[in-house]
């Protein structure tokens, strides 16, 4: 009790120093730290077990939260082998047809 502000400054400044990922909130004297979401892969598809593959996709798109007008580019990025060969041959064959990941 009874610290000058500067006093307090200059400690949550040199403990900034220490911890660079903390978020100090001079006014309230302690800092708050800024949760940071683990980093996920999205999953590559070969053309096996599609249903597994379609599960961990609409995993990532709820964790990362992607708008649908980008899931199906997302999700056709990460095609691989005979499933990017089917997807390519599927695109010429409905020409402009409007496609959705749902």
């Amino acid at each position: 009790m009874g610290e000058s502000s500067a006093t307090i400054v200059t400690q949550c400044t040199q403990n900034h120093d220490l911890f660079p990922n903390a978020c100090y909130n001079y006014r309230d004297h302690c800092p708050s730290y800024k949760a940071y979401k683990p980093r996920h892969d999205f999953p590559s598809f070969d053309g096996n077990d599609v249903y597994k593959w379609f599960c961990k996709c609409n995993h990532y798109f709820e964790i990362e939260k992607v708008q649908e007008v980008d899931k199906l580019k997302l999700a056709t990025y990460y095609l691989d082998g005979r499933a990017l060969y089917w997807h390519q041959n599927f695109m010429r064959c409905i020409e402009n047809q409007d496609v959705t990941w749902g």
